[in-house]
């Protein structure tokens, strides 16, 4: 009898008070994706090449010279990173930037080279503050001395980039991206260029050796993070 009475009272405690609502399990909130990778598309300019190199090359040579730049020139850049925790990220980047032309005038003809700079690099980040990014890396340049009616004059070699970029907003998917890029190629050797005689005077040929291409480059685009 004691026992059965035990079991009733078991009973009574565990069934739930009439009218009250069984109580619900605690929600809880999803933790946001952790998103480490970041893919940028978008364009750069050159600028703040410097046009003295090639300037004196045709001075040697008998020629007048004359440069112009092709600041913000539209090529295509895209990048990737990876975070490596909050403050530090490792990328990869491509680019293709026009630096502007030289004419010289000189033994009745006119010579006009263009050149033109293609990198891929390999940059560490650090990042002080959200969004923020300041790094360096080992890059490889093909540096190109283009002659109009001639045949293209190639240098591949190493060097270095140094970029300062901000994303935003910090936090979700897609972003905006803006960087300055100073890409160190030093100087080129691309040897000598003959133009071509357009006249009874044969033009001189054109020493092409030492010549700097280093430049730095604004680049602008939007990005996914995944």
């Amino acid at each position: 009898m004691r026992i059965r009475t035990l079991v009733l009272a078991a009973a009574v405690a565990a069934a739930p008070v009439a009218g009250e609502e069984p109580r619900k399990a605690a929600v809880v909130p999803a933790e946001p994706p952790v998103l480490n990778w970041e893919v940028t598309l978008g364009g750069a300019g050159g600028f703040g090449v410097s046009t003295s190199d090639m300037d004196r090359a045709m001075r040697d040579s008998g020629y007048t010279p004359s440069s112009s730049g092709d600041f913000l020139s539209a090529t295509v850049f895209p990048s990737v990173r990876l975070r490596l925790g909050e403050h530090a990220a490792v990328g990869v980047s491509f680019s293709s930037t026009k630096l502007g032309s030289t004419t010289g005038n000189g033994y009745g003809t006119s010579v006009t080279i263009r050149r033109s700079s293609t990198d891929v690099a390999l940059v560490g980040f650090w990042r002080p503050v959200p969004g923020l990014r300041i790094g360096a890396g080992p890059a490889w340049f093909r540096l190109t001395a283009s002659p109009d009616g001639g045949a293209d004059l190639t240098v591949s070699k190493l060097g270095w980039i140094a970029e300062a970029g901000l994303a935003f907003p910090e936090s979700g998917r897609w972003y905006a991206d803006l960087a300055v890029q100073y890409r160190g190629t030093g100087t080129a050797n691309f040897g000598t260029y003959a133009p071509p005689a357009k006249g009874p005077i044969a033009p001189a040929p054109i020493s092409l050796d030492g010549v700097s291409c280093e430049h730095a480059a604004f680049v602008a685009g939007i990005g996914y993070r995944f």
